[in-house]
């Protein structure tokens, strides 16, 4: 697909899908305003496409709405932004609650507010991907703010497929599952029906893992190579859809459990490198 003579908005593009997004879109000829917190990552976003920029934090409104604004007018919008914070239900407490709601449930609602009245208002036509979350509709421990509010995505993009599109705005969500970018890397847990429990083991140079944290089901976008091995009892079938982790340097994991039950979380060798994934005590690769 060819985007040249479109602008594109793209919400916190300085990290992960965001970013990817934006390189995405600038490699397909849009024109793209990359809005994110970190001017370092910005800068360097900058640097390899060429993009215009705008630094804040999207869960201040006021910012928000007036960074919106600013990289208007555009023809496609990216709600991507998002952030997470771990808190078992009984100990969530409201800040967790209302920072994350703040950025991923009401900066994509001001933005695609700025953004709809602009096209509107022009005569023309637009489109808008919120990046929700398989969160909004499966339960994860620990997650009770994060599947909450985009669970809220969820429905508010509902509400503006309704009312934009007799208004000539598209509007989608796409909900992803676990992917290994640095937030979900943060919250991944590496655990393997086939391989014991909160034991330490080594991963040779030149491996790629991937992560299926669904549980019995499969992960990420991005999957690149087929699994050269799985554990588990869900299988795999090959199909598209999984997430090539990093693991290029060697080193050693350690699989935990963390209170879940262990066949809730795969873990797939899918490059081997010299010996795969081996036990800690020298055992064969995997």
């Amino acid at each position: 697909m060819n985007f040249s003579g479109k602008r594109a908005i793209v919400t916190g593009a300085g990290k992960g899908i965001g970013r990817a997004t934006a390189a995405m879109l600038a490699r397909r000829g849009a024109e793209v305003v990359a809005l994110s917190r970190s001017e370092a990552d910005l800068a360097e976003l900058a640097a390899e496409t060429g993009c215009r920029t705008i630094a804040l934090d999207l869960g201040d409104p006021e910012a928000a709405r007036a960074a919106a604004r600013e990289a208007l007018p555009a023809d496609l919008l990216v709600n991507n932004a998002g952030i997470t914070e771990l808190d078992a239900f009984l100990d969530l407490p409201e800040r967790h609650l209302d920072q994350l709601y703040a950025v991923n449930l009401r900066s994509p609602m001001i933005v695609a507010q700025e953004f709809a009245r602009s096209v509107v208002e022009r005569g023309a036509k637009g489109a808008i991907v919120n990046v929700s979350s398989m969160s909004a509709f499966v339960g994860f421990r620990d997650h009770a703010a994060y599947c909450a509010s985009k669970a809220g995505l969820d429905g508010l993009t509902r509400v503006m497929a309704v009312e934009l599109g007799p208004k000539g705005i598209r509007v989608n969500a796409v909900n992803p599952t676990v992917t290994l970018t640095p937030m979900g890397s943060y919250v991944s847990l590496f655990v393997t029906g086939g391989v014991s429990a909160n034991k330490q083991y080594y991963l040779s140079p030149g491996s790629e893992l991937f992560l299926v944290g669904a549980p019995g089901g499969r992960g990420g976008n991005g999957f690149k190579g087929a699994p050269a091995a799985n554990w588990g009892d869900a299988g795999y079938d090959g199909s598209p859809g999984g997430n090539g982790g990093n693991g290029g340097s060697g080193g050693t994991i350690t699989v935990t459990a963390h209170g879940l039950p262990v066949s809730n979380y795969l873990l797939f060798n899918v490059r081997g490198g010299a010996g795969g994934l081996a036990g800690a005590s020298g055992g064969p690769g995997q």
